[in-house]
């Protein structure tokens, strides 16, 4: 009867150390996908910061093509047989510095 006792005492203890073991654990799990979830969602926030800064750089860069290929056509600009020549170039030059300031 008392050894019953004795085994049923330390059976009660060794469930209890258990169960505070399982909830520690469950607490650790709980924070590491807490952790892991704001992480990803940092991540995912600078991803889209730098997409939408180089999706700016990208517009600016077609808006100056464009506005330089606009300059050039509404100056007449290499409309003659030899697109290569040095009064072409100079009148691209121009629209691009002009474009530039």
């Amino acid at each position: 009867m008392i050894f019953g006792r004795m085994i049923s005492k330390r059976r009660q203890i060794a469930e209890r150390f258990l169960s505070e073991g399982n909830g520690e654990a469950t607490r650790l799990r709980g924070n590491r996908v807490r952790e892991l979830s704001e992480i990803h969602f940092e991540a995912y926030r600078k991803v889209e910061e730098v997409r939408g800064l180089a999706d700016a750089k990208a517009s600016e860069i077609y808006a100056k093509a464009h506005n330089l290929r606009r300059c050039m056509s509404s100056q007449g600009l290499c409309s003659h047989k030899s697109k290569t020549s040095l009064w072409c170039f100079l009148r691209r030059l121009t629209c691009s510095n002009f474009l530039k300031g």
